[in-house]
């Protein structure tokens, strides 16, 4: 693996260059010069900057093996069943932005993070779309900090990923103040998912009984909008096991409503970012 190899590179540099500092750490010799003391200084300082380099790439390849194991849960969040994550009925692995109900996953490659052209046709006035960039920035330009911070002060695995989890509930605000429909196109303008999509079905589902579809996004359950997989994963959970249940459904373009019982839906999910719908 890549990042396997790149960790031990990175440690065998590391170890070489503490080595070579502690030669050039050793007071002058009895044979060396002026000269030969100032170029030893030189040589130290060029070895401590490359050090310190290779120690900030140590710190991002051990944040990317930790973001692969995935992030330690928000504090105070419910504890998931062990079959939960891994059952293919409903099943998408919670990440900490999904239990901190946090809308901030991270944009596609390439995405110039907010863009309030894609916001054009939400039908939000201009104070509105500055007001919604300002808040994406300002929460953005916070976790480029935490980033930074978490790097150079070496913070310990999920440290990181619960600062996150605590700052994107700030963008739950837009939900609250803005109405779902303006928090649909706030994730849109930030290149982030808006909607949880139905990847594949299990034969004999209550998704088979009615007639869902791979392709379908899963636009509410039981009345209250869905956005990403593990809050659908709650929704299944929560309630009465077997009382009838409102599933709505958008595909091509528009809005289908089926019931099911409450439960595993027999669906696998993943995510996607669409245009919503323009606000009313």
């Amino acid at each position: 693996m890549r990042i396997g190899w790149v960790l031990a590179v990175a440690l065998a540099a590391l170890a070489g260059g503490f080595a070579l500092a502690g030669v050039a750490d050793i007071p002058g010799s009895a044979a060396a010069t002026g000269d030969e003391i100032a170029r030893l200084r030189g040589e130290l300082a060029v070895e401590r900057s490359a050090r310190e380099a290779l120690a900030a790439q140590l710190a991002r390849v051990e944040a990317d093996l930790a973001s692969l194991r995935g992030p330690a849960p928000a504090a105070g969040a419910p504890e998931v069943a062990p079959d939960a994550a891994a059952e293919a009925a409903d099943g998408a692995e919670p990440t900490a932005d999904d239990v901190a109900e946090a809308a901030a996953d991270q944009p596609s490659p390439g995405h110039a993070w907010f863009d309030a052209a894609r916001l054009s046709g939400a039908g939000l006035s201009e104070r509105e779309v500055s007001d919604l960039k300002r808040l994406f920035d300002e929460t953005e330009l916070e976790r480029l900090y935490l980033r930074d911070q978490a790097t150079r002060e070496g913070w310990p695995d999920g440290r990181l990923a619960q600062e996150i989890a605590n700052l994107d509930q700030r963008l739950m605000s837009v939900r609250d103040d803005y109405g779902e429909a303006a928090y649909d196109w706030f994730l849109y303008a930030a290149g982030r998912p808006n909607r949880v999509k139905v990847e594949g079905i299990l034969a004999g589902s209550a998704a088979s009984e009615v007639g869902l579809r791979a392709g379908d996004h899963i636009y509410a359950y039981g009345g209250e909008r869905i956005y990403r997989p593990w809050s659908l994963v709650q929704s299944t959970q929560s309630g009465r096991l077997g009382e009838t249940i409102e599933v709505e459904v958008e595909r091509a373009g528009e809005r289908v409503r089926v019931t099911v019982p409450r439960g595993p839906l027999g669906v696998r999910i993943g995510r996607d970012t669409v245009e919503p719908p323009p606000v009313d």
